[in-house]
């Protein structure tokens, strides 16, 4: 492969402490040799760790996410049409544009890549048209069920798009049928060197819930806050480690004191990727509660149920996204809609049926192992990229 064939490999924002599976790819990618010049269009929520991949920053201008959440300005850009929201876009972001085309150009580039079919994705098809260069895209899941600019833009000239769970890849194809032909179903999955499976038998007394993730609307938090109540009626012992943060972090605890959950929760807040398997070590059920939001957002296939479902750690989830693409009746406890009491339910057949979670829980590994391998998935999407520079 030529050296000076170079690939731009767009991210929205970096580094964020919720996108393991960014970093990993990346790393990944680089580690298998593919020429990437990674960017940032913003800065992310939290710094860099040594053993991260190094991405140049295009601006100082931390993702909204980073210092607040949406403004009512953005609420009220959801109202428009796409086509209206892209051009507002091109004009607000014109100079994040030409430092897109600068990175470019100086890097030798001939090949554009964007993650994220939002920010990314817009400046990243502009750019590569801009430029004369092949162009694709990945996309995860609220920047597809939540599109904000025009789909012929952002995927019309996609040489390839990858998606990372079964339902992205369908509303990619809804979205731009043109494109349907070039969507490539390739999972993030896990390294299951750094989540391996726990032999040990399952406590024959648990009460260990765990939830790690954003604390977002499409988490589904409030659903499992008023589970673990219910749940509290028969096993009074039950407790909820919430790992995480995010911009419903209060509601979220003042509806806990509303609930009596004071003395139910302990909440860790952000800690690192050792940490939290070191947390999952001492849990007895991962808890995913994830809904699909009045706007289309949803969960793709949380990283987290992976990470889980490797180590041996037995999963409870709502049927949202792509959630069922890794969690069955064989393979965890799912549950049908965002419902507190089903949800309750469910958790507690976890916990009473120990034979029974050990069964499911080893059957979710042999899956991983075989379906969601972060190693194997990568070795597909460097095909995509090699491809193109042949």
């Amino acid at each position: 492969m030529p050296e000076k064939q170079r690939i731009l490999y767009i991210l929205g924002s970096y580094p964020r402490w919720s996108e393991t599976f960014i970093r990993r790819d990346l790393t990944l990618l680089l580690e298998a040799g593919l020429p990437l010049v990674p960017v940032s269009l913003l800065s992310g929520d939290t710094e860099r760790r040594d053993d991260w991949p190094e991405v140049e920053c295009l601006t100082q201008e931390s993702h909204p996410s980073a210092v607040g959440g949406r403004s009512a300005m953005r609420w009220v850009a959801r109202l428009l049409p796409r086509s209206i929201r892209t051009r507002l876009a091109l004009r607000k972001h014109a100079a994040l544009l030409q430092n897109v085309i600068r990175a470019a150009n100086e890097n030798d580039v001939v090949h554009i890549h964007a993650e994220f079919a939002d920010l990314p994705g817009l400046l990243g098809a502009v750019a590569a048209e801009r430029l004369d260069l092949p162009f694709s895209l990945g996309v995860h899941a609220k920047d597809v069920h939540e599109a904000k600019f025009s789909p012929d833009l952002i995927y019309g000239r996609a040489i390839f798009v990858m998606a990372c769970n079964r339902s992205a890849a369908e509303a990619v194809r809804a979205l731009c049928p043109s494109v349907a032909s070039r969507v490539h179903l390739i999972h993030h999955g896990v390294d299951l060197n750094l989540f391996p499976f726990a032999e040990d038998p399952l406590e024959p007394n648990p009460h260990r819930l765990l939830f790690v993730g954003r604390m977002v609307e499409k988490k589904g938090l409030d659903t499992l806050l008023k589970a673990l109540a219910v749940l509290r009626v028969n096993r009074p012992g039950a407790r909820l480690i919430l790992v995480g943060d995010g911009p419903l972090r209060g509601e979220l605890q003042c509806l806990a004191d509303t609930l009596d959950l004071q003395n139910a929760l302990d909440w860790r807040g952000v800690v690192t990727p050792e940490e939290v398997k070191d947390i999952m070590d001492q849990s007895d059920v991962l808890v995913m509660p994830s809904r699909v939001t009045r706007e289309g957002d949803r969960d793709g296939i949380p990283n987290v149920v992976l990470e889980a479902m490797a180590c041996g750690l037995p999963v409870v989830g709502t049927k949202a996204g792509s959630l069922d693409e890794a969690l069955t009746p064989e393979t965890g406890w799912p549950v049908s809609r965002d419902d507190s009491a089903e949800l309750a339910s469910a958790i507690e057949c976890c916990l009473a049926g120990r034979n029974e979670a050990d069964r499911r829980r080893r059957t979710a590994a042999a899956l991983v192992t075989e379906r969601f391998s972060a190693h194997e998935r990568i070795t597909q999407r460097v095909q995509l990229f090699t491809q193109t520079l042949a």
